[in-house]
């Protein structure tokens, strides 16, 4: 049989690709082999108008993995988030050098640690590292990464990356963004560098009030009594507190005056 023109190219194209998938799991750890090949039994069918035109395709394969992560978000399937795998798994063969495509990537895999599945993390984090490989910029991915390094210990790389997406983009300050930072300050037993790092946010930003909170804590960690009630005094007696903020303010100021009177 002699194949020519366009089948010959087609012929090759999946040919490769299949020899590139065979070296993939072959070179795989067994519980990340059988993970990829689950995601075979869960194929992404897209409408066969759409084939060779590897730009296209990818883009839809993208767009289609998007939409069974919602479903998968909305009705907990599993099926649905390995059929997500093969999706986004397709559009990074078809197109590797978009970075959205590996942000995906780790998405699934964020979703697929919630469940054990064995190397989860580890393979969500190498997708972020690849998609700030491809777009060092983008500062909500640096987020992203911080928190899977969070959740493997790693919290020294972590507050690198929290660090450096909040003094580029301000906005992604938010009160959820905080939490995760300090777990890693009192888990890395960081406390002296978090603090700093809020006293200069809140001075760029002073609105964000709650920050004084987190620094409380954060000197709390460490017994400066003192000086965690002169941070959360900062937010009890604004006026532009939120009553919620200012109620969880009192709270923590109240358990620390009984703790420096224990200690005293």
């Amino acid at each position: 049989m002699v194949f020519q023109g366009k089948g010959c190219k087609t012929f090759l194209k999946n040919s490769i690709r299949l020899i590139q998938v065979i070296i993939l799991i072959c070179s795989l750890e067994p519980a990340m082999a059988d993970s990829l090949q689950d995601q075979y039994k869960f194929p992404c069918v897209i409408d066969s108008k759409f084939q060779g035109d590897d730009k296209i395709l990818s883009e839809i394969k993208y767009e289609t993995a998007g939409k069974f992560i919602k479903r998968y978000l909305q009705d907990a399937a599993l099926t649905e988030l390995y059929t997500s795998l093969s999706c986004i798994s397709d559009a990074i063969s078809l197109d590797p050098e978009k970075a959205k495509y590996w942000v995906v990537l780790g998405q699934v895999h964020s979703q697929m640690a919630a469940h054990k599945v064995p190397m989860a993390n580890a393979n969500a984090i190498q997708a972020y590292e690849q998609a700030l490989e491809l777009d060092p910029t983008d500062t909500a991915v640096m987020i992203l990464l911080g928190v899977k390094l969070i959740q493997t210990s790693q919290y020294e790389d972590a507050l690198e990356y929290f660090e450096t997406a909040l003094k580029k983009t301000p906005y992604l300050t938010t009160y959820d963004t905080i939490q995760w930072m300090n777990v890693a300050y009192l888990a890395g037993s960081q406390t002296k560098q978090g603090t700093l790092f809020y006293e200069q946010m809140v001075k760029q930003n002073p609105e964000l009030l709650y920050l004084y909170i987190f620094k409380a804590i954060l000197h709390q960690a460490h017994f400066d009594f003192p000086q965690a009630q002169k941070d959360l005094l900062k937010v009890i007696s604004n006026a532009n507190t939120k009553k919620e903020t200012k109620e969880i303010a009192q709270k923590l100021f109240q358990k620390i005056k009984t703790r420096k009177a224990k200690n005293d």
